[in-house]
């Protein structure tokens, strides 16, 4: 019998086969295939902000996939690309998936899926892919060759498709991942879909420089043409107007080609700083691109030979951020138009190879005089270790980092997407192992403390590394944070910087999602531009921080600058001067207790009796989060609207619009920042006031298109009445949160004052810890804030300053 079988010979009794069956070819074609497939896209190139349909198709491999298994089609968490919505097909960002069965071979059984379901998770998968399209397989399996198709914004029910993520990219990345056995253990399919996002026409100017210089010392400007977005227009050809006025009087124009290829921007190096204050002023001639403007300073005792602006925190595709170091480092200083660099790395995520080459290429690019570089280490443990700090290598030797002498790295913990193992390697945890790596050397590092995805929490304090903290970025505006460390006594001065994850440091545009607002700037009180003066200023706290505009903030008491510690016999005369381009809305001084005096400068240049504005802002939460989605209607009766418009939005997807005969809608994204609606009436005194909305925030799974509600104040209504804003000048109600508030503030008819000196008098009065602190702040009109580093005065003769000492 056994005979039989061997020679393939059915034994009497048994119909069955006596040799192997399988597919004829199957196995073969499944040694050419890729275990886990391939993916494909209909395109390689989009604009950004643009609409389109995107076909992404996942072509099974080898492994089939399993009943109940699951494909994602992920992207990078700090993309903008628009949030995916699966409920309405007519409706923008449609994403749907559908099934296709690949051809049969001779004895092959069809596959048994019966379904495909489609979901988005903005955190469906691990950092940095966390936006993840998610496609579940019901009822039955797929075979290798079959097709999973899905459509981001698809249109064929009528939809306008997807709005494309709204920042250039030169390698923007799909990246597929598929649970072949239903495990919920993934595999990387091969080979990432990449796709060229590229900048759109030009559409506003941007003309940078420094906010103030000393007689004769030169004021470099640089002038970039942007698109909608923000983008710095490529391959743009044409020449550009610059007049300059002193006063009212046009002392120069001239003509400025940019060139033919490549970014369209060019420097303006010949400012005069011997004709006292200037107005610049540059023109496209295009139509639809208005004018820009810019303003330049000049006074003999400034603190500096002239306003240098740095953006210290700045993140490369390296870890995660957008294009190379080298890329982000030019931007900076070429459009950007700063004079200081932080190229900043995640420390779990980097590799030992892409920080030596990233460190390796902005040092390429330190150029005393002109561009100063830095490397920086984002320490990036969770709040209760003490949340997410900088650390910015100063010195000119090797930073020690990843390792230090000893060997050991210095890392948070070793934990990235191109380990080879899931454990974890823990290193410097919590924060105090930090100090520990660098606290022998505090001249040549500086600690930052910052909020982002991981607040920093005050309770952990190093005084000789930790002289600044940051107060604003993309991320959003934090004013809460500097109360609360001058209010524990934290000797700490103030930066702001972009915290750029997308390409465009250097006070950068605003994009849509978790990164709302502009980039922050530092400036900088130092007396050259180079690696040692620089840092010594932002270790002297000789600093000031603005939300991303070319404003300045002097704060002087007699020989001393802001971040000064000092004694003083007798009250402090405190001068000051803000410096700001839109024109302020009010002034403030604060110390550890809270507002010390404000002025309001709408109402020292007159109120209008017409004009007036609503504004909203704040924050739900402190944390990654944080932002308020609002929507709202504003209804004036008893009035005409005559005009309105819409200040201090970041982008074309925060709007106003006339929603009715006596209603006007308005939709707004806060991160600590405000929005308002400025409209002029012809009867204030006869007007009613009301307004409603709701307030929502971050979507994780859903539908986007519906944030989620604000657990402590969902929706909002407040009514006033013209003659209460009259008689009060402003009104506010405050919602909750993270100074969630809506504020009625009458506005003035005259313009705002751009440029404001003055003096206070500080009586003798010190806090609990021996000192009293105080610092400065301004908003201008477009919500543009500006905040100097605190003066730190402990008064000899204050009462019990004696018996303390």
């Amino acid at each position: 019998m056994a005979d039989e079988e061997d020679r393939g010979r059915t034994p009497q009794g048994n119909s069955g086969p006596s040799a192997p069956v399988a597919p004829t070819g199957l196995a073969d074609k499944m040694r050419e295939t890729p275990f886990a497939g391939r993916l494909t896209c209909c395109v390689d190139r989009a604009e950004v902000g643009s609409w389109r349909e995107i076909v992404l198709d996942y072509e099974v491999g080898a492994s089939g996939v399993a009943d109940g298994a699951t494909f994602k089609a992920t992207f990078k968490f700090y993309s903008d690309w628009a949030l995916f919505q699966t409920a309405d097909p007519k409706g923008a960002d449609y994403v749907s998936v559908e099934y296709q069965a690949a051809p049969l071979l001779a004895g092959q059984s069809s596959a048994s899926v019966q379904h495909l379901a489609v979901r988005f998770d903005q955190k469906g998968h691990e950092r940095p892919y966390q936006k993840a399209v998610i496609v579940d397989v019901i009822d039955g399996y797929l075979n290798m060759g079959d097709h999973i198709v899905i459509r981001l914004g698809d249109r064929r029910a009528g939809g306008p498709g997807t709005r494309v993520q709204t920042f250039v990219d030169d390698d923007f990345r799909f990246r597929a991942y598929v649970d072949p056995l239903g495990t919920s253990r993934f595999v990387a399919v091969p080979g990432d879909v990449s796709l060229r996002i590229v900048a759109g026409g030009p559409a506003r100017l941007s003309l940078v420089g420094p906010r103030f210089a000393r007689p004769g010392a030169p004021a470099p400007f640089r002038l970039s043409a942007l698109d909608r977005w923000g983008n710095i227009v490529r391959d743009c050809p044409g020449r550009a107007q610059i007049s300059l006025f002193s006063g009212d009087e046009r002392i120069a124009s001239y003509e400025i080609a940019f060139p033919e290829t490549g970014w369209a921007s060019v420097a303006i190096a010949d400012i005069p700083t011997d004709r006292g204050d200037l107005r610049l002023v540059a023109e496209l001639g295009a139509r639809g691109v208005p004018a820009a403007e810019a303003f330049l300073s000049v006074f003999a005792d400034a603190p500096a030979p002239r306003a240098f602006y740095a953006d210290l925190h700045v993140h490369a595709h390296d870890t995660v951020g957008t294009n190379s170091p080298a890329y982000n480092a030019v931007f900076a200083r070429d459009i950007g138009g700063v004079d200081v660099f932080g190229y900043t790395a995640n420390d779990f995520q980097i590799t030992d190879a892409n920080w030596r080459d990233g460190v390796a290429a902005v040092n390429a690019l330190n150029a005393p005089g002109r561009f100063v570089t830095y490397p920086v280490q984002e320490w990036c443990g969770s709040s209760t270790a003490g949340g997410d700090h900088k650390v910015i290598f100063l010195g000119e030797e090797t930073p020690a980092f990843p390792y230090d002498a000893q060997g050991l790295h210095n890392r948070t913990l070793s934990w990235n997407e191109d380990m080879k193992s899931p454990a974890v390697e823990l290193g410097r945890w919590p924060v105090s192992e930090l100090w520990d790596a660098y606290g022998h050397s505090p001249q040549t590092h500086l600690v930052v403390p910052h909020v982002g995805g991981r607040r920093y929490i005050a309770d952990w304090h190093h005084p000789q590394l930790e002289r600044l903290v940051e107060i604003a970025s993309a991320w959003g505006h934090f004013p809460w944070l500097y109360e609360d460390v001058i209010a524990r006594g934290y000797k700490l001065g103030v930066c702001a910087n972009s915290d750029e994850h997308r390409g465009r440091p250097g006070g950068g545009a605003p994009g849509v999602q978790v990164f709302g607002v502009r980039g922050g700037l530092t400036g900088v009180f130092a007396e050259s531009l180079d690696r040692a003066a620089i840092g010594a200023a932002l270790r002297a706290r000789h600093t000031f921080a603005t939300t991303g505009e070319r404003a300045a903030l002097i704060v002087r008491c007699g020989a001393h600058l802001q971040g000064d510690a000092f004694e003083q016999a007798g009250p402090a005369e405190i001068d000051y001067r803000f410096l700001g381009d839109v024109g302020f809305d009010e002034i403030a001084a604060f110390d550890h207790e809270g507002l010390l005096w404000r002025r309001n400068l709408r109402a020292e240049q007159g109120f209008s009796t017409t004009r007036l504005r609503l504004r909203w802002g704040g924050a739900r939460i402190k944390d990654r989060y944080r932002w308020a989605s609002w929507n709202g209607r504003l209804r004036v009766q008893g009035a005409v609207v005559r005009s309105f418009a819409g200040v201090g939005f970041e982008h074309d997807e925060e709007n106003v619009w006339r929603a009715g005969p006596t209603e006007i809608g308005f939709r707004s994204e806060t991160y600590g920042d405000s929005d308002a609606l400025e409209l002029d009436i012809d009867d204030l005194a006869a007007a009613r006031l009301s307004v409603e909305g709701t307030i929502g925030g971050f979507v994780k799974v859903g539908d986007p298109r519906f944030p989620a509600p604000f657990v402590h104040a969902p929706e909002f209504r407040w009514e006033v009445t013209g003659r209460e804003l009259i008689e009060a000048g402003e009104l506010r109600l405050e919602l909750g949160g993270v100074d969630l508030f809506l504020a009625f503030e009458r506005l003035a008819d005259a313009p705002l004052p751009r440029d404001i000196a003055g003096r206070f008098m500080l009586e003798p009065r010190n806090g609990p810890f021996g000192f009293r602190p105080v610092y400065l702040f301004g908003r201008q009109r477009d919500d543009a804030k500006i905040w100097s580093s605190a003066q730190f005065i402990t008064f000899l003769d204050a009462p019990g300053a004696r018996d303390a000492s």
